[in-house]
């Protein structure tokens, strides 16, 4: 189901429950200049000001009200974190989400691949579910830790010059 089974408060996992938002409401995505200017300071919000990402806004009141409703718990036994994608703003009381791409998730299709001299992979990529114009990026990784870690990721509106 939507849920999984938890056995403590700590392990209920907020953002997949509110990552499609809670659909009672357009407003929940009509964002003011003022909430997009502060939500463009995060990363995971890339894209939000351009408006190539739809971002959820969810007053407190209400992720107090669903997680009564489907998990018995209190507003002080709900692990509010911020996550990658879900920021809270205490001056709005909202969390924001940021939905990225079909379903909630990043779908990314690499386009093109090469490994540089120093050993780093570059790769240019598009994410076909996005708002035009935008068309993706290019990034660099290096290995790190059994995997690998971003140097840069560079987002563009069409596909980088040499591609």
């Amino acid at each position: 189901g939507l849920f999984r089974e938890f056995s403590t408060p700590e392990e209920v996992d907020v953002y997949s429950i509110f990552r499609f938002g809670t659909r009672t409401s357009e407003e929940e995505w009509n964002l003011t200049q003022e909430e997009v200017s502060y939500l463009s300071q995060f990363s995971a919000f890339n894209g939000v000001a351009e408006g190539r990402l739809r971002v959820y806004r969810i007053p407190i009141e209400k992720v107090y009200e669903v997680m009564k409703q489907y998990f018995g718990l209190e507003p002080d036994e709900i692990p509010i974190v911020d996550y990658l994608r879900m920021v809270y703003w205490e001056e709005t009381c909202c969390y924001y989400v940021a939905n990225h791409g079909f379903l909630g998730d990043i779908e990314v299709e690499i386009l093109y691949a090469e490994r540089l001299d120093d050993g780093k992979i570059r790769f240019v990529y598009t994410n076909p579910n996005q708002i035009a114009p935008y068309f993706g990026g290019e990034a660099v990784v290096e290995s790190f830790v059994g995997g690998f870690r971003f140097v840069s990721n560079q987002h563009h509106d069409a596909p980088p010059e040499g591609y």
